[in-house]
C-alpha cells in the first residue's frame, strides 16, 4: 500500500472518529518539502567514499546551541584498530607491573 492510499484510507477512518492527525511523508516528500530545508532537517555531506550524501540533521534545533554535524563516524573499517591495540597493550603492560 503506497503512502497515498494509506492517507486516503486510514485519514478518512480517522476524521471519522475526531482523531487529528496529519499525512506520513515519504522520504521523497521529505527531501523536497520546504519546512524540512529551511529547517535544514536534511543536510548534503561530501563522504571521500561515497561522494555527496544526505543525511538527517539536527535535532532539535535549539537558538543558543543550534548544534552541527562535523563528521559521520570513522573514515573506515579498522581505522583505528591499531591504535585500541596499542592502548590495551599498554593497559594490560601496567596491570602487570602492578
Amino acid at each position: 500500500m503506497d503512502k497515498n492510499t494509506y492517507n486516503e484510507r486510514h485519514g478518512q477512518k480517522l476524521d471519522d472518529h475526531g482523531v487529528v492527525w496529519g499525512p506520513i511523508n515519504s522520504i521523497e516528500d521529505i527531501v523536497e518539502d520546504e519546512q524540512f530545508k529551511s529547517r535544514e532537517m536534511i543536510l548534503e555531506i561530501d563522504d571521500e567514499t561515497f561522494g555527496s550524501l544526505k543525511v538527517p540533521g539536527i535535532v532539535p534545533k535549539l537558538s543558543k546551541t543550534p548544534g552541527k554535524v562535523n563528521w559521520l563516524g570513522l573514515k573506515k573499517l579498522g581505522h583505528i584498530t591499531m591504535k585500541c591495540f596499542q592502548n590495551l597493550a599498554l593497559v594490560m603492560k601496567i596491570k602487570k607491573n602492578y
